[in-house]
């Protein structure tokens, strides 16, 4: 696989409606097999509420309402072999996660994706599924279930940006999201939340995990 000359703008849509969240099982690399939110590369001349209105449309049939921008994610992912120093074998710990080297050591990431997650009203409920992968509606309450096949970056987006209006984890420093529809919805609590994160990301024996998330 060629390495990426730059990264890739990706915009990523959270579309929620009657306390149920739009999610898609992917059929292509990255991520192939997982769950996550629809999305895909912004188009030039297209702004972020644009692109990911457009891109839920193309790929669930479903049509959304662009509600807020939630954070920004900037993804590396390596799809090949792990190099023993850098596998987190036991994760003790987030901060020993966290304080993981580089998937290869050093080399160059297989994928870069600067990914642009927004919130998004779902304005109707059926889907149509797109030579992308299989779409359905999952009870929110329920995500904690699909730990094991979800994309892992995308739970934590989900997390830590606040996308569903939880409170950040204790002692997590955010930064207070102010202004118009750029902060929490309507009948939500201000609250501080992180707007923008990095992440790494290693496929081993057909799993992805997260290497650092920081």
């Amino acid at each position: 696989m060629a390495k990426p000359e730059k990264a890739v703008a990706v915009a990523a849509g959270a579309v929620l409606r009657q306390g149920r969240i739009l999610l898609i099982r992917r059929n292509f690399e990255p991520f192939v097999g997982c769950w996550g939110m629809p999305g895909g590369k912004i188009h030039a001349g297209e702004h972020l509420e644009e692109a990911v209105e457009r891109e839920v449309m193309e790929e669930t049939g479903v049509r959304a309402k662009f509600e807020r921008f939630c954070g920004v994610l900037s993804e590396k992912v390596w799809l090949g072999r792990l190099a023993a120093k850098s596998e987190v074998r036991n994760q003790r710990s987030e901060a020993r996660s966290q304080n993981a080297e580089a998937p290869d050591g050093r080399g160059q990431a297989d994928m870069h994706y600067v990914v642009l997650v927004s919130r998004l009203k779902g304005l109707t409920a059926r889907v149509t599924e797109s030579r992308e992968g299989e779409v359905q509606w999952f009870a929110v309450a329920d995500l904690a279930e699909l730990k094991e096949t979800m994309i892992p970056s995308d739970l934590l987006m989900l997390e830590r940006f606040g996308v569903l209006g939880r409170i950040s984890p204790p002692g997590h420093q955010g930064t207070r999201l102010v202004g118009g529809g750029w902060g929490p919805g309507v009948g939500e609590r201000q609250l501080h939340y992180p707007l923008y994160a990095r992440c790494e990301i290693a496929k081993r024996r057909g799993a992805y995990r997260v290497v650092r998330f920081y």
